[in-house]
């Protein structure tokens, strides 16, 4: 990488963690835009840093799900500063719960929901893979939040669920650990994207 490269790449970093506002953060004059790297998150290092889902993402995502499943429960697990659960609520989902290990991310996304009035949508400061699902339905949405052996951890309790769970995994670095398990049937399998439901699901949407 030349002298220029650099330059360009520390720029464009600074721009993304402390000035980036794109038009989802404009519209609701929220706070959801700008990365924060792992190292400044101050969690474990199964952790990942904090990044954006894309609206667009959101939206082909929920897609391949079926119109029963907006009342099941919905975990976005590494919900950051809480731009899923905006856009679940948005999208007409319910019963909304974050799960975030972050402080830090937990506090921005507390004032985002309190800037909408969205009440009505919990968050959690806790470790993925040590929460207890309720034994009810449940969507759960990950956007690449965690590395093993936490994500392993998640994916062996969901795999042990006996209610119906749709999975939605966005940028599926790990989507090995879901395959291997030989519980989860693919709705869709991107390079970006990877839907799932369990053997509980109806076998056709």
């Amino acid at each position: 990488m030349s002298i220029g490269q650099a330059i360009r790449s520390v720029r464009v970093r600074v721009y993304e963690e402390f000035f980036a506002r794109d038009d989802f953060d404009r519209a609701r004059k929220t706070e959801t835009s700008r990365t924060v790297h792992r190292k400044r998150l101050q969690v474990c290092r199964s952790a990942q840093s904090y990044f954006a889902t894309q609206p667009e993402f959101f939206e082909r995502a929920c897609s391949y799900l079926p119109a029963e499943a907006k009342s099941y429960q919905f975990f976005d697990l590494g919900s950051g500063k809480g731009r899923v659960l905006i856009m679940a609520r948005e999208h007409g989902f319910r019963d909304i719960t974050g799960v975030e290990l972050s402080r830090s991310l937990n506090r921005t996304c507390k004032r985002n929901l309190e800037k909408l009035k969205m009440t009505d949508v919990q968050v959690r400061e806790e470790d993925a893979s040590a929460i207890q699902f309720p034994d009810a339905p449940l969507v759960i949405f990950m956007y690449n939040p965690f590395k093993p052996p936490i994500f392993n951890k998640v994916i062996d309790h969901l795999a042990r669920h006996t209610q119906p769970v749709y999975l939605v995994y966005v940028t599926p670095m790990f989507r090995k650990v879901i395959q291997e398990t030989n519980h989860f049937t693919p709705i869709v399998e991107l390079p970006y994207l990877g839907v799932y439901r369990n053997p509980a699901c109806p076998a056709v949407l």
